[in-house]
């Protein structure tokens, strides 16, 4: 026996790492082919996926066409459609008699101011019209006026110094007018002294009272 371990025999380690070398190559090899066939599987797959999202890109681009157009139609038969205001009644407010001034409509008129602020709204109906009326808070009118602030007595607003009348809705005016205009006729001419909390109030430009001289030309001129 030997007193210690086996000698290892050269030859035989030397065919030994040969036939080891020999397989981890072929194996080396064996990986590389079925890595390649992998790849080639992957970019298959992604071209025939490639190739369903266009054609599905297209047919669903259809889609969208005719939704678009039928979006269009819908919003163009939307545009046709008339929109029915429900009236809102108003109460006319009780007007001081005609004073014998500032009569002819034809003329810009000159307004005078209160020495006091005013605590309620106020009118004055210095042509009464004879023509249509205005009856309702929902009605549009035209006119034209003359805003003047109490407070210093200066003009601040005028469609007669624009050249051109005004048209709007009651409701989308100081609550002065949508409270002052009602119970007008066409052809009149009204004074309305309006208290601040019914103009601009205290944060309003100008702030304050305000005095207006307003012709009535017609009543809902659109409609």
């Amino acid at each position: 026996m030997s007193d210690g371990p086996p000698t290892r025999n050269p030859k035989r380690q030397r065919q030994k790492e040969g036939a080891q070398a020999r397989r981890a190559a072929q194996v080396a090899a064996l990986r590389r082919q079925q890595r390649k066939r992998r790849f080639v599987r992957i970019g298959v797959i992604a071209v025939v996926a490639l190739g369903f999202v266009l054609l599905i890109g297209g047919l669903g681009g259809d889609d969208g066409d005719d939704t678009a157009s039928e979006a269009t139609t819908t919003t163009e038969a939307a545009e046709t459609t008339t929109t029915t205001v429900t009236p809102i009644p108003a109460t006319p407010l009780e007007c001081g008699p005609p004073t014998g001034e500032n009569t002819d409509l034809a003329t810009k008129p000159t307004v005078s101011v209160p020495d006091e602020p005013a605590t309620e709204l106020s009118c004055v109906d210095l042509v009464v019209g004879d023509g249509d009326e205005v009856l309702n808070l929902t009605d549009t009118v035209e006119v034209q006026y003359v805003g003047v602030s109490q407070s210093d007595g200066e003009e601040f607003d005028s469609s007669w110094d624009r050249g051109q009348t005004a048209t709007f809705s009651l409701q989308g005016v100081i609550s002065g007018w949508t409270e002052g205009i009602p119970g007008m006729k066409v052809g009149g001419r009204r004074v309305l002294v309006i208290p601040a909390d019914l103009a601009y109030g205290d944060e309003g430009d100008p702030s304050g009272t305000l005095v207006f001289i307003v012709d009535l030309l017609a009543v809902n001129p659109d409609s």
